[in-house]
């Protein structure tokens, strides 16, 4: 039979009374949460026009500080348009492009969804962004070959 001991800062053990110096070493490690912040799209006066593309971007870090470098992020919306699967470009930084299909209503709830797995232990997070929709221009349509020559 193994027996595991706990030790304390104090030297103590987790059977001898001292709950109260683990308590506290517990609280200063970090917990299964991530931070997600949006890094484009913040600005309320900008509106983003209406089926032309646009670069979403999010840094995502746990509640120590550290970056996400493995893990999933997506952004979902609240017009019903499909949901962007963001990319990791490196240090916690995570990037995709949104091309608005529902203008209605005109201002739409961006929900950021981060996921990692570590071991046993999952973590998430979870931020909102609000932004504005515009009517636009729409996206190019090639007809076909003006000229084969």
């Amino acid at each position: 039979m193994k027996i595991l001991t706990v030790a304390s800062s104090s030297g103590g053990s987790a059977g001898s009374g001292n709950s109260g110096n683990l308590q506290s070493l517990a609280s200063n490690s970090c917990s299964a949460s991530l931070s997600v912040q949006p890094t484009t799209l913040t600005d309320p006066a900008i509106s983003i026009p209406l089926s032309q593309p646009a670069s979403i971007q999010a840094k995502v870090v746990d509640n120590c500080g550290t970056p996400l470098t493995s893990g999933t992020v997506v952004v979902t919306f609240s017009n019903g348009d499909p949901q962007v699967n963001l990319v990791h470009t490196g240090n916690g930084n995570f990037s995709g492009t949104w091309q608005p299909r529902n203008g209605s209503p005109p201002q739409v709830k961006l929900t950021f969804i981060a996921v990692a797995i570590q071991g046993i232990t999952v973590q998430g997070g979870t931020t909102n962004l609000t932004v504005s929709l515009r009517s636009g221009a729409l996206a190019p349509l090639a007809l076909g070959v003006a000229n084969a020559a």
